[in-house]
């Protein structure tokens, strides 16, 4: 069944059927009836497996339907919902399909048919609701909403305004994983519609890269120890402080459901319980107190939690440790260094009372991960296209160290001294190196010390700022080019060429290793440039697109890369690709933006005419929303910002619209605006006098 997930079907009153890749079927026997609104919920939930098996409708009628299909050719076949060929009225209904094939599923197929399309959005504590009717793509006004959770009580009733979004507000929600319902009028209605919290494949925050967090208003305590490691019989004194927090604020916690008391646990490495104490909490939200490990505490790694918060654990260690008795230092010679060349780095392996550790046996590693140079507000390096993936999951970098590079061994000289020479291979990715080294004294307790070094993939990086984001066919775009050094100061003058180029993503005839569709970029060049930049590193560039499009500014020279996206609108239309999941690529006109900005944010529309978008403001909460239309080949709105912005929000957009063959269709799009917290932050110093003091001052 051409639909995902494969059991829940939307349907139009005008759809005669449903779409079937089939093979060697000769006819298929179909059994379809209504449900009713309580007994779909049911279904929906955790416990509705086995009545939606089970389920009988009194209206059910059943019919074959034959295929005249060639054998062994896979092709799409229509399936009737009705024995008459006709299509449903708007209401819910069950499907069973039986192909006569021993060991096929029986498990029905569930069939929303409505003429409205609902975009149903729910957090800890708000919701809301935008009514499209798919015929005219006009908003329904007017309508009657109500809000069930799972157990089908009814969180929130209202009725839709002018342009067909309800909000409002709901009780606390302990659990947003669960299974919320949007319910417009009731099935067998002309106006009926329905939308579940969990009918998101495709166009939650997580497919779009975007880290997502549902938890409601609550407690969060940061917890920590005067140290990170303890001998038993030791005492360790740790400090707590909570907060409320919600919607990116935090704010002075309310402990009156526990007296102003802050429950504390302290656990072994074994997962047994030490002790338990209710720690006063003061004003400030903090709280302290102590515990003194047994004389005879086991080694491992002890935590300590708070039962009232999230984020409420601290781990220390607790081990029969002993001081080292060698002093190993590893420092490279340079801090930054260009890929290829060979790198120095100095060992020095001292005792602590004075002498060298020489002729010391050590073991060395080499570790490289990737790290990013940033130069506000320009793109540096070749730009990422995660966005074209059917899941585009957060990347939180590579963990620990990175990849192992090389490794050796070898011994420091009389005077504890040692002198790597370490060769490394030309990259385009600026990456962060890391040397190890570990050293053996005569009592067989190692030591270990790392240095740091960046490794530059050229002397130079090249920035590119477009004048705008969005340009018109037939319009001159503009582009700053800045190259700047390895400490982001202006370098130049540099030899380097230009490249414009349309871009057309092919949707190829394969599917990747998990099972997502393949796309690859074709460029076709419209225009190229040699040019330098003069002694401030500085170039302007322009460039004309003769037709609306995707485009690349990509430009290099002398080892540095550095590639851009820009979007293009005009009069043709079907501009953009269909990307995975229906999504469209926003695109905002900065990568920060500071308090009293306004940020320009371009939405693309694939669809051949303007179209209704739900434009909304977000992060915990929907902090403002908007219809706007969208005009064909994209439109571009503009966001004022101001302190209670920051540190992010989030653009998301739901377009409703009608394909070029005039099926209904939509496309969503999310786009994160960072919001300089700099008017927030509390700045302190600490000065002690005098600066340095001896025994006994």
């Amino acid at each position: 069944i051409n639909s995902y997930p494969p059991s829940e079907i939307f349907l139009t009153p005008q759809d005669e059927g449903l779409s079937l890749m089939a093979t060697n079927l000769a006819s298929v026997s179909l059994t379809r009836g209504s449900i009713s609104l309580a007994d779909f919920m049911t279904m929906m939930g955790v416990n509705g497996y086995d009545l939606r098996q089970s389920y009988i409708s009194p209206d059910q009628q059943s019919w074959q339907q034959n295929l005249d299909m060639p054998p062994n050719l896979s092709q799409w076949v229509t399936l009737a919902v009705s024995p008459d060929r006709t299509p449903l009225a708007p209401g819910l209904y069950f499907l069973r399909l039986d192909p006569g094939i021993e060991g096929a599923s029986n498990t029905p197929y569930i069939l929303t048919v409505s003429n409205v399309h609902l975009t149903f959005k729910l957090s800890a504590t708000d919701v809301l609701v935008w009514a499209v009717d798919l015929r005219n793509n006009s908003p329904v006004a007017g309508a009657d909403i109500q809000i069930y959770d799972e157990s089908q009580n009814i969180l929130a009733t209202g009725k839709t305004d002018q342009q067909g979004v309800f909000q409002g507000s709901v009780p606390e929600i302990e659990n947003l994983y669960s299974t919320f319902f949007a319910v417009m009028g009731k099935p067998g209605e002309e106006a009926f519609g329905i939308a579940l919290s969990n009918w998101d494949i495709g166009t939650s925050g997580w497919d779009f890269g975007i880290d997502t967090n549902f938890q409601p208003p609550h407690l969060e305590s940061y917890i920590y120890t005067d140290r990170p490691i303890y001998r038993p019989g030791q005492t360790v004194n740790f400090r707590a402080i909570i907060r409320q927090a919600y919607n990116g604020r935090y704010s002075l916690p309310d402990l009156s459901a526990s007296q102003g008391q802050l429950p504390i646990t302290i656990w072994d490495d074994m997962g047994q319980e030490l002790s338990m104490v209710n720690l006063p909490v003061s004003g400030f939200g903090t709280a302290y107190g102590e515990y003194t490990l047994s004389s005879e505490a086991a080694p491992g790694y002890y935590r300590i939690s708070c039962d009232l918060t999230t984020q409420n654990e601290v781990i220390f260690q607790v081990a029969n440790y002993r001081k080292p008795e060698i002093n190993l230092q590893v420092n490279f010679q340079e801090k930054q260094a260009l890929a290829g060349s060979s790198l120095k780095a100095d060992i020095s392996a001292q005792y602590f009372f004075g002498a060298p550790a020489g002729n010391a046996p050590l073991h060395w590693v080499l570790y490289a991960k990737n790290n990013s140079f940033i130069l506000p507000n320009y793109q540096i390096g070749v730009e990422d296209v995660s966005w074209l993936y059917a899941y585009d999951y957060p990347y939180y970098g590579e963990m620990g160290l990175g990849e192992m590079l090389a490794e050796g061994e070898a011994k420091t000289d009389p005077n504890g001294n040692l002198s790597l020479e370490l060769p490394t291979e030309k990259s385009e990715q600026r990456q962060q190196l890391t040397l190890e080294v570990t050293i053996t004294d005569e009592s067989g307790l190692p030591v270990s010390a790392r240095g740091t070094l960046t490794l530059n993939p050229a002397l130079f990086y090249i920035g590119i700022h477009p004048d705008s984001w969005i340009g018109s066919a037939n319009e001159q775009i503009g582009f700053d080019v800045q190259t700047v050094d390895w400490e982001q100061k202006p370098s130049g003058p540099h030899s380097l060429k230009a490249v414009f180029q349309k871009v057309n993503w092919v949707k190829e005839d394969k599917i990747s290793e998990t099972g997502e569709p393949v796309y690859t970029a074709q460029y076709t060049p419209v225009a190229s440039a040699d040019f330098k930049t003069d002694s401030q590193g500085m170039a302007k560039l322009a460039f004309t697109p003769a037709e609306a499009g995707t485009y690349q500014l990509d430009i290099s020279g002398e080892g540095a890369h550095t590639s851009i996206y820009i979007w293009v609108v005009g009069p043709e239309q079907s501009v953009w690709q269909d990307f995975p999941n229906q999504r469209i690529h926003l695109v905002a006109d900065k990568d920060t933006y500071e308090p009293g900005d306004t940020a320009r944010v371009f939405i693309p529309n694939p669809f051949p005419a303007a179209y209704p978008a739900l434009v909304t403001v977000e992060r915990s909460v929907i902090i403002k929303q908007q219809i706007s239309s969208i005009e064909p080949g994209g439109s571009t709105l503009e966001f004022p910002l101001s302190n209670e912005d920051a540190p992010n929000i989030f653009i998301a957009v739901t377009l409703i619209g009608t394909t070029s063959e005039g099926k209904p269709d939509y496309r969503q799009g999310y786009v994160e605006l960072q919001v300089s917290a700099e008017q927030q932050q509390l700045n302190v110093s600490v000065i002690g006098q005098p600066e340095k003091a001896g025994p006994g001052d």
